[in-house]
């Protein structure tokens, strides 16, 4: 069976070899800072060398965007993540200035860019989903931009609605009409009947037909899956954590944090700090303010407090600082690696009493519990407690906790936030998790197929496969029995797959790319290249946004349209790292014909020629790790 979708469709000779023209154009685009016309010119000069011969159609794409500041503008920047030659690839295709920053004017900008790259028409079934951060979602852009993609539905449907609303005036007008039957003669009241037959014939066709286009607008919307970027969510999880009563575990050590960092941050103290440090035999590290939007970026903070931490209590205790006992102390030892690990991802369950998993906790508790020390600095059990009197009876007195004690104590509120962490986190997945996402782990993830037996087709491609169709994205002549061999098929190719593969995205590009897996199993093949098209992370658009600033590094102003076809090449040309001696060698390849090619110089006595192969400049590009593998 020919298969009528495209994607993922293997290069041919002529296109690998235009492929290569196009980047040794792009790469000395970028390495001469050669404008985007240099560079089309070029390109156009070497139509004979099959630039002209277009790649394989692509019929997925996801969409991501943020906005960007720079030089007292805000770009909005739109990439695509597509299949290109059975890799997912991430491109640029537009970078323009703000004019209107609602939701309906941020859709209608990443229309007219994503226009240029894909026909508008073409959009309704390549376009399955995208990812945007919390403001593009409160701003309801995913909505605005689903209804000017299916525009022509949501006309329909207005007119739909506008003819029904229509009809049933019509309907109550009849009925009126009905209250002066006795003064009717015979003709009239046929002529009335029938009106009423009419209109109520009309009213269930439109009414019909309202039903199929609700229902055509319901598929799309949950077949096209907008998502929140996952880093996004998890710091939302961390604030709604931290309005619970298991935040005061967390909110406790920032405040201490917050309070020693302001007193150090700059002038004289932070150079008696530094002389500290280097007593200690340490330089010190950023003394930084917590961010309120950044999860990560608290780690860090605190992975950086917990290495200035000797240093901090030196300079506090010399200056008779109070916040020194506030620091030296096993419960805010343990409540800061705790709560370090937690931030920078290393930690798991605490609950169960095993801190292995705390690599930062479980070190200082072995050495608070073996020498009463922390970081080769004494330590108290507690911070001490100011009575309100200095005579205290003997039966008021309580003993002090031990460092065991104190420990335990922690480790018990500790297992509560980090319990209430991962609750808070899995609630907001949870709550924006599309519903065709369960479908899809049900149907083509990696762990779950795995595990089945030989055979096994789950209830959830039935319903998986009829959301495709009702969407238009998959022909609707296939019938259940067909989906269902093509399935077992593609399973059986998947797991013979498994072995060669350490990563879920190889696994899946392998068998996609394979003419077999297009000749037995195309309807089951495109419905999982869509399952992996959809992207979930909006990250990738803030590394664009670090891109943009390199071409207006040492170029002073650039007009707008300037700086997105410089972006363009800068992200979407070809690395310039370790991968340029293949990319050269394959070049020079591709223009000798396969012959022997060297480069020559004169050696120091002038008579002879000495050859080379490589350059000093693509040794000098070696050292350096290129941003994708090539």
């Amino acid at each position: 069976m020919e298969s009528k979708y495209e994607d993922f469709v293997p290069a041919t000779a002529e296109e690998r070899r235009a492929s290569m023209c196009c980047a040794r154009s792009a790469y000395h685009a970028i390495r001469s800072q050669q404008s985007q016309e240099s560079y089309e010119e070029a390109i156009a000069n070497k139509a004979a060398d099959g630039i002209n011969q277009p790649p394989g159609s692509l019929l997925l794409i996801s969409v991501v965007s943020d906005k960007v500041t720079y030089s007292r503008n805000t770009y909005l920047i739109t990439g695509v993540t597509l299949p290109i030659q059975g890799k997912m690839i991430t491109a640029v295709i537009d970078a323009s200035v703000v004019t209107d920053h609602t939701g309906a004017g941020l859709a209608k900008q990443q229309m007219d860019g994503l226009k240029e790259f894909v026909k508008e028409e073409d959009l309704k079934t390549r376009l399955v989903g995208g990812s945007y951060d919390g403001a593009f979602h409160h701003d309801n852009v995913p909505r605005h931009l689903n209804s000017t993609v299916h525009q022509d539905m949501h006309e329909k449907r207005t007119t739909l609605e506008k003819e029904k609303v229509e009809a049933e005036i019509m309907e109550q007008r009849l009925k009126l009409e009905e209250q002066r039957l006795n003064d009717m003669n015979e003709t009239e009241i046929n002529e009335l009947e029938q009106k009423k037959h009419q209109n109520a014939q009309q009213l269930r066709n439109i009414t019909s037909a309202l039903d199929t286009a609700n229902g055509k607008l319901d598929a799309v919307e949950k077949w096209t899956t907008f998502t929140w970027d996952p880093a996004h969510l998890v710091e939302l999880g961390d604030k709604d954590m931290k309005k619970r009563e298991e935040g005061k575990f967390p909110k406790s050590v920032e405040k201490i944090v917050t309070e020693v960092q302001k007193g150090v941050r700059c002038g004289k103290s932070y150079m008696e700090l530094s002389i500290e440090m280097q007593n200690e035999n340490k330089e010190p590290r950023a003394i930084n303010a917590f961010s309120d939007t950044r999860f990560a970026y608290e780690g860090r903070i605190l992975n950086n407090f917990n290495h200035n931490l000797p240093g901090l209590y030196n300079h506090l205790n010399k200056t008779r600082n109070p916040l020194a006992d506030r620091i030296n102390n096993t419960e805010f030892v343990s409540k800061l690696t705790i709560t370090q690990d937690v931030y920078e991802k290393k930690a798991a369950d605490l609950e169960s009493g095993n801190t292995d998993d705390f690599p930062s906790y479980h070190k200082a508790k072995l050495e608070i519990l073996a020498k009463n020390e922390y970081q080769g600095k004494p330590l108290l059990a507690a911070q001490h407690t100011a009575h309100p009197t200095r005579h205290v009876s003997s039966e008021q007195s309580e003993e002090p906790p031990t460092f065991d004690q104190t420990a335990t104590k922690v480790e018990k509120e500790g297992a509560k936030f980090v319990k209430a962490m991962a609750e808070c986190i899995e609630q907001r997945y949870s709550k924006n998790k599309p519903p065709v996402f369960d479908e899809l782990k049900e149907v083509f993830s990696r762990e779950t197929i795995m595990h089945r037996p030989d055979g096994y087709i789950p209830p959830q491609l039935k319903s998986h496969a009829e959301l495709a169709k009702a969407a238009g994205y998959l022909r609707e002549d296939v019938t259940q029995e067909e989906l269902n061999e093509q399935y077992i098929y593609f399973i059986d190719r998947m797991t013979n797959e498994a072995p060669q593969h350490d990563k879920e995205n190889g696994w899946y590009h392998s068998v996609l790319h394979d003419e077999e897996v297009k000749n037995h199993a195309a309807d089951v093949a495109h419905l999982a290249a869509a399952a992996i098209a959809r992207t979930s992370s909006e990250a990738v658009v803030e590394g664009m946004g670090s891109v943009a600033k390199k071409p207006k590094e040492n170029r002073g102003m650039l007009n707008h349209e300037t700086f997105k076809q410089e972006l363009s090449i800068h992200w979407n040309g070809p690395p310039t790292g370790t991968q340029c001696n293949k990319l050269l060698a394959n070049a020079l390849d591709n223009h000798f014909k396969g012959k022997e090619w060297h480069f020559f110089r004169r050696s120091d006595r002038q008579d002879k020629l000495k050859s080379f192969h490589v350059s000093k400049t693509v040794d000098k590009f070696n050292k350096t790790d290129g941003r994708l593998k090539w």
